[in-house]
């Protein structure tokens, strides 16, 4: 599933590409740029850790993301145990949209921006992929 984003870092604008996140590296396209990364996860939703290319020393700092898609997509592959929200909920950054079960720990998905639920694209009990919508937000 192909993702776009839009970065800001530093007082810039980046338009990120993701083709296909689940191979390792991951290829970004950055304003027309591909490089080869991988992906850590952070604590705070909405942020990833991104590491340089292997020839180089240490990880980038923590960034924002903003989907441009309104999406909010499995982080990983799991069952879903529970839905938080409904059509027509209104959500706050940070508020709790589902529950996932991977090797038998629970993940919070966590919604990265407000807005409106538009529609629910996962059910309670049903298996997901890495990347697989869940929610779909829209402004409001």
């Amino acid at each position: 599933m192909e993702r776009e984003f839009k970065l800001k870092l530093g007082g810039r604008s980046y338009n990120i590409e993701i083709k296909d996140l689940s191979k390792s590296p991951v290829a970004v396209k950055v304003n027309g740029e591909t490089f080869l990364v991988e992906l850590e996860k952070t604590d705070v939703p909405g942020n990833i850790s991104i590491k340089r290319e292997a020839s180089q020393e240490g990880p980038l700092p923590n960034v924002k993301v903003e989907a441009i898609d309104n999406l909010v997509t499995a982080p990983m592959p799991g069952k879903v145990l529970e839905i938080k929200v409904k059509v027509g909920d209104r959500v706050k950054y940070g508020d709790e949209l589902a529950v996932l079960e991977a090797m038998k720990m629970e993940q919070h998905v966590r919604s990265v921006k407000a807005g409106v639920v538009k529609a629910v694209r996962a059910r309670a009990g049903q298996m997901v992929a890495y990347g697989h919508p869940l929610i779909e937000l829209e402004e409001g």
